[in-house]
């Protein structure tokens, strides 16, 4: 577990050296080289860390061997995955360079959209790792670079170019294909914030899941056979991180009223993010779902990482040093908790052939 501490560390240091205090951005190059360590500690680890990273390196070796055009193949898996896999054979056939592209491209994506979107890029980055948004790619590598893309689209939906938002959901959906969902947010995640468009969004939101089974038959039948699997298979769990999520929107939404008026079109966008990834947590669990279908929310994570530097700004309280110590000790325990708890992430393990 050290390892991923020692990097947060690091990660953090860098910005504070690189930091402008006066606009509260660092400069270009220590940013991303910040990225670059996120990238190396993902690079670097056996397969054995994260539950799927076997079934991805055991795909990837397959690859090695397949002759066949990534265009022609009879597979399931979207195309932007086959053409990463076959970027990373050039670099090397161990899974390294596999590791190597998927965390490079998922990290790119992010540390892009933080660095246009947020007010505090030190404090998104540290949401961005300590929230575990970032290891996502440890495991579900296709959603979780799917959902970096996202993240690049939520640019696109702040400066209101709908045709840049739905050219990278589409870009997206090439990667994982439920990425296509997000197409009707670009409208959703616009409205203005109310208690009666939460009541509708929950409403919708037990009638889509519920209803799951006919939505991903607009999918393909690799992606109908994939989820079927998951309703079938009845596992449950997540409650822990249930209630974390659903507590934190409901103080995000409370801290609503105390949010500079200048800052509100922009909070109302992240909130709704926040409250629709709470949802997804709430429903899972009340209906019983398979626990996997929690990915979904993954989605809708960077309005956490954006949110909180519009709070940091507008609310008083979080100016002062003891809720800025506080805020950070729940951070660091819920990234210790997950650590320990989920996806096989613990202990870190290096790559033996590196």
């Amino acid at each position: 577990m050290l390892p991923y501490f020692i990097v947060l560390v690091f990660v953090m240091l860098l910005l504070f050296m690189a930091s402008n205090n006066r606009f509260n951005r660092p400069n270009k190059f220590p940013y991303y080289l910040s990225g670059f360590v996120l990238v190396l500690l993902a690079t670097v680890r056996s397969n054995k860390v994260g539950t799927d990273s076997g079934n991805y390196t055991r795909m990837f070796i397959k690859s090695g061997y397949n002759t066949e055009s990534i265009f022609t193949r009879d597979t399931s898996i979207e195309i932007g995955y086959l053409f990463l896999e076959k970027l990373a054979l050039i670099i090397s056939k161990d899974y390294w360079s596999l590791f190597f592209v998927i965390a490079t491209l998922s990290v790119l994506a992010t540390y892009y959209a933080i660095y246009k979107l947020s007010g505090n890029i030190k404090l998104s980055v540290f949401i961005y790792i300590s929230l575990a948004t970032f290891l996502f790619f440890f495991n579900g590598a296709r959603q979780a670079i799917a959902a970096s893309v996202i993240g690049v689209a939520i640019y696109y939906l702040m400066k209101e170019k709908i045709m840049g938002y739905v050219i990278c959901v589409i870009i997206a959906s090439l990667f994982h294909k439920t990425a296509l969902i997000m197409l009707p947010f670009y409208f959703l995640l616009r409205f203005k914030f109310s208690i009666r468009n939460m009541i509708l969004f929950s409403a919708g939101s037990f009638l889509a899941l519920y209803y799951f089974s006919t939505i991903i038959s607009l999918f393909d039948s690799g992606a109908i056979e994939r989820y079927s699997v998951y309703e079938n298979r009845n596992a449950t769990g997540g409650y822990a991180l249930t209630f974390f999520f659903f507590v934190v929107s409901f103080i995000l939404i409370f801290l609503r009223r105390k949010i500079l008026k200048s800052k509100l079109k922009e909070y109302d966008v992240y909130l709704n993010m926040c409250v629709f990834s709470s949802l997804i947590y709430l429903v899972v669990t009340f209906t019983g779902s398979d626990v996997n279908f929690l990915r979904l929310s993954l989605f809708f994570s960077m309005g956490y990482i954006l949110i909180w530097p519009i709070v940091f700004k507008s609310v008083p309280i979080f100016k002062t040093s003891i809720f800025r110590a506080v805020f950070v000790i729940i951070h660091l325990l819920f990234y210790y908790v997950y650590l320990i708890k989920m996806s096989g992430l613990n202990p870190y393990i290096f790559n033996d052939i590196l």
